[in-house]
């Protein structure tokens, strides 16, 4: 129901509705105390998905997880790790219901390019209502020409995003709380 940022008035956002608001005051970090998952052994390494109907099972995910040229895939519920590369949508579309998505690491990114992203965090669990989690090391992601239809917490504390979009994309997520260092909206 509103868009709240800290310094509103250091920065210039357009295009964002309801119009950003001056945050009243900095919030400490909520989820301070809360560990991230350790990656542990891999189990899927460099995994590339391309076109056509797909399902993923939970796991440790190393060098990455690349979704692109008009996939669909389907997150079965449970925590998706993944470490040393990046999770890469690109032309494709992402979705699970009760996922959480963990990025393990500075190498472990967000390049959402024309991508449809519909998840929706767990309701019960260890990582109930956290859709996105990521380490606390400082990283740069980026979304670009995306619909972004999260229904949960994206929490990258030390993550910065670049978000280039157009236009008003449909979205039916209840609610979405972004926990980040930042976002530059072009």
């Amino acid at each position: 129901k509103s868009v709240q940022a800290v310094g509103y008035g250091h920065h210039y956002l357009v295009n964002v509705t309801p119009p950003v608001e001056h945050a009243p005051e900095l919030i400490p970090d909520p989820l301070s105390s809360f560990p991230i998952p350790a990656a542990g052994a891999c189990q899927f390494t460099d995994t590339k998905i391309t076109g056509g109907p797909h399902t993923l099972n939970p796991g440790v995910y190393c060098g990455g997880l690349t979704v692109e040229n008009g996939a669909i895939v389907t997150l079965k519920p449970g925590l998706y790790n993944l470490k040393g590369g990046s999770f890469v949508v690109d032309g494709a579309t992402v979705k699970g219901e009760g996922v959480t998505v963990s990025l393990a690491d500075s190498d472990a990114v967000i390049e959402w390019t024309e991508a449809n992203l519909q998840l929706s965090a767990p309701k019960s669990g260890a990582y109930a209502g956290l859709a996105i989690i990521g380490s606390r090391d400082p990283a740069s992601h980026t979304i670009e020409a995306s619909t972004i239809d999260v229904h949960g917490v994206i929490y990258l504390l030390r993550g910065d995003f670049t978000w280039t979009n157009t236009g008003t994309p449909a979205v039916s997520a209840l609610w979405t709380a972004w926990i980040v260092d930042g976002i530059s909206w072009l």
